[in-house]
């Protein structure tokens, strides 16, 4: 197994980052190894996907033993984990899965390979499309309301609710007093 340590090596370090990453933000960061497994230890398709697969089942293992009883921040009568979205998604899944083993051998790794690039792209394009709306909406919000200010980060409000300077810097207290009106 250990032919190229350093590829290897490399591999394993950005399968533990993109996990993290993607247990972050509330995925299971299995996908993304398919092709570090490709890449960096040479493994085709019919072997990655079944260890990728494992890995998904591990870090959602993990983050619903985690998560399972904690609450919605903005709905305090509901988890953070959607169950019913759990329930609908599921046998779609599976049915994927079922798909992609019995077709898997009659396409070959390289269709599997270009499929699976495809979707990624896809993927990561209507993942960017829609964080860049929100982006803008979140800026336009933010511009249309009134006494917006930005405190800045060298200065304090003492308990009066007047600026000071963190370290005596009056220019910063200017500043800050600028920003505020």
């Amino acid at each position: 197994m250990w032919d190229k340590p350093g590829m290897e090596i490399t591999g394993c370090f950005l399968m533990v980052l993109l996990i993290t990453l993607s247990n972050a933000g509330g995925m299971s960061g299995a996908g993304s190894n398919i092709p570090i497994m490709l890449i960096f230890f040479g493994m085709n398709m019919h072997v990655a996907v079944p260890i990728s697969a494992f890995v998904a089942v591990c870090a959602t293992g993990f983050r619903f033993g985690i998560n399972f009883n904690v609450k919605h921040p903005n709905r305090p009568e509901r988890n953070v984990i959607n169950y019913e979205v759990v329930t609908v998604t599921m046998p779609l899944v599976f049915l994927g899965s079922l798909i992609g083993v019995e077709m898997g051998p009659i396409i070959g790794n390289t269709a599997q390979m270009v499929i699976f690039g495809i979707v990624v792209a896809w993927s990561i394009y209507i993942s960017g499309k829609k964080a860049f709306a929100l982006r803008r909406e979140e800026n336009a919000k933010a511009a249309a309301e009134d006494g917006d200010y930005m405190e800045m980060p060298d200065t304090a409000v003492n308990a009066e609710g007047e600026t000071t300077a963190a370290e005596g810097d009056a220019a910063a207290v200017a500043d800050a007093e600028l920003v505020k009106s």
